[in-house]
């Protein structure tokens, strides 16, 4: 029993990081282009992108791996995941940007691990199925 609930949990683990990894990819060729192409503000865009990337991560997360269904409370638990994690992204990518010498659009890439970690814990903890899988 304990065997299939670790299974499960992989199986959701890697569904969610399918799904991120799609809206990932787009958020930073969205990040880039607009960081180094029209030279936006950091902070700005970031926050803009992974809000705006949020909504598409929803619908598919909630459909496809957890199987939640996109009703309002959903979204607003999810919001609030994402908040802690733009959060954090955020608060990161304010340090990084003080004691990295890279590019303002190499500093989105490098907080991906700890966003995704906080992401899926708190999906996983607050966003639980209407029905068993």
């Amino acid at each position: 029993m304990r065997i299939n609930k670790i299974n499960s949990l992989i199986r959701k683990f890697a569904g969610f990081s399918i799904v991120g990894l799609i809206v990932t990819l787009l958020s930073l060729l969205i990040t880039y282009i607009l960081l180094k192409e029209f030279s936006t503000p950091l902070m700005a865009t970031y926050i803009l992108v992974y809000g705006a990337t949020i909504v598409i991560s929803f619908f598919l997360n909630s459909k496809l791996i957890f199987k939640t269904g996109s009703n309002l409370r959903n979204l607003v638990v999810y919001f609030f995941v994402y908040g802690v994690g733009l959060g954090l992204g955020t608060i990161l990518l304010w340090l990084f940007r003080r004691i990295l010498p890279f590019e303002n659009w190499v500093l989105p890439y490098l907080v991906i691990p700890f966003t995704l970690l906080s992401n899926f814990t708190l999906s996983y903890y607050f966003l639980k199925p209407e029905k068993p899988c």
